[in-house]
Formats: structure tokens, sequence, C-alpha cells
């Protein structure tokens, strides 16, 4: 695990709170619209933090399983979610067999490690053929990307993928997107680089292959 997570494991729920309300909203209706809707379907929330949209999916009837690197934030969620069963592992190395989930959630997750590719291999392996997987990486413009330009000199683990990236790993990975949107905090926006410049978080689904 990277010292950063270490160091930001406090302040992390209060930043991620700067999303609370119509962010954390349009989020969450756009992972809700594209994520199955039967009771009970599981969800893998990959790089939970401290566990907020893993409970709000699990209030939605979803059966949901949250895995993060960090210790000090997976506390922090089993003690808010007691519902969401927290597990500690890395994203390319998960503790889970092949085809184990209806759909996968994993939201500004992928810019931070060191091998995204590898990590979406492994994302796609847990879900099941047809499986949806609700992606979201920061805007190009959000200022966060502005506080880890130290990745430069090896004291971020931030890698810098961009929203407009995000389709070619992807395409690589067999992966077929099939929506796209991006959030403000004055509502949804949509097009394309200059709209996953402005958008604070840009989603989009990425459909698994059918067998």
């Amino acid at each position: 695990m990277h010292r950063v997570w270490r160091d930001w494991a406090d302040a992390w729920p209060a930043r991620r709170k700067e999303r609370q309300g119509v962010v954390d909203d349009l989020i969450l209706a756009f992972a809700l619209g594209h994520l199955p809707g039967a009771d009970g379907a599981t969800v893998l929330d990959a790089g939970c933090g401290d566990g907020f949209y893993a409970g709000a999916l699990r209030r939605a009837g979803l059966t949901v399983n949250g895995v993060d690197t960090t210790p000090a934030l997976l506390e922090r969620a089993r003690q808010d979610h007691p519902g969401v069963d927290f597990v500690q592992a890395d994203l390319i190395s998960l503790p889970f067999s092949t085809h184990h989930f209806d759909a996968v959630f994993c939201l500004t997750v992928l810019e931070w490690l060191p091998d995204p590719l590898a990590a979406l291999q492994e994302l796609k392996r847990v879900a099941r053929p047809g499986a949806p997987l609700v992606l979201g990486v920061l805007g190009a413009g959000n200022r966060t990307r502005d506080l880890h330009t130290a990745r430069f000199w090896g004291e971020s683990p931030m890698n810098g993928l961009l929203p407009w990236e995000l389709p070619t790993l992807c395409e690589r990975l067999a992966l077929r997107v099939t929506a796209s949107q991006g959030v403000t905090r004055e509502g949804a926006i949509s097009g394309g680089r200059d709209a996953m410049t402005r958008a604070m978080i840009w989603l989009c689904v990425a459909q698994t292959p059918h067998d």
C-alpha cells in the first residue's frame, strides 16, 4: 500500500464529503440505472474507501462486497456500514472466484493504481458474463489531480489516467462502453473532451462479453 493512503486515511472521508448532495445523487442514480435491478444482486465495490457508496448500494437492495487496501478506511467502513462485507485486498489479486459478481462498481480508483489495465482485467474476471462494470475517474480538470503532481518524483500513487483514456483500456479487454456521463455540482453533463475536463467525475458503463 502506498504510504500516501496511510497519510490520507483520516482526511479522505472529509474530502469525499465534498461530493455530498448533487454529485453523490448523480453518481448513485447513474450507478443504479445500470446495475442489476433484482433485489440481492451481487455487486463488488472495488476500492470502497470509507464504504459510503457500498452502504448506499446495499440500501438500494443489492448485496455488496467492499474491497480496499487501506486498513484505516476499512475500519471506518465496517463501523458505519455493518451490513456490508468488507475485505482488505489488492485490486489486481481479488479473493473471489471467476464470474462471482453480477456487477462491479469502481469509482475514482483506476487513476491511482500502478497498473490500471491489470486491475480492470481482474474486475472483468470476477464479473459474470454480460455483467456491467460501472467505472468512474476524476475529471481531467478535477482539483484533486493538482495535489498529486508529486507523482512525477514518486511521492504520489496517482498514475494520471484521464477520462478519454478509459475507453481505450476497456477496448483492450473486449469491454464495450455502453453509456457515459459527467458529474458536476451543477448537474450531469455529456459530450467529448471538453465535458470530460469540466466534470468533477466522469462515469461510464463497460459491458463484459457474453459467453
